[in-house]
């Protein structure tokens, strides 16, 4: 059986697959690649790109995004602040 190091072999395909539907417009995806640039597990860490992710997935209706980009612009985390 495999284990934790064969694991880890297949993280970057996993990574690229999960990019490619959330650039398919899956939101689920989308908001999976923003969680991974908001705290930088696996992807570098960019809260300006994580956020961008929320707002493109909120675009196709998806109520977890629309709170997750409203929460982000409460807190100041990867916006502009006034």
């Amino acid at each position: 059986l495999g284990g934790i190091d064969s694991d880890k072999a297949a993280v970057p395909d996993a990574i690229k697959v999960l990019r490619m539907a959330a650039e398919a417009g899956d939101t689920r995806a989308m908001i999976h690649v923003a969680q991974l640039h908001a705290i930088g597990a696996l992807a570098d860490r960019n809260p300006s790109l994580a956020t961008i992710w929320i707002d493109r997935a909120m675009t196709f209706g998806d109520g977890a995004a629309a709170l997750a980009s409203a929460e982000r612009y409460f807190r100041g985390w990867g916006v502009m602040k006034g």
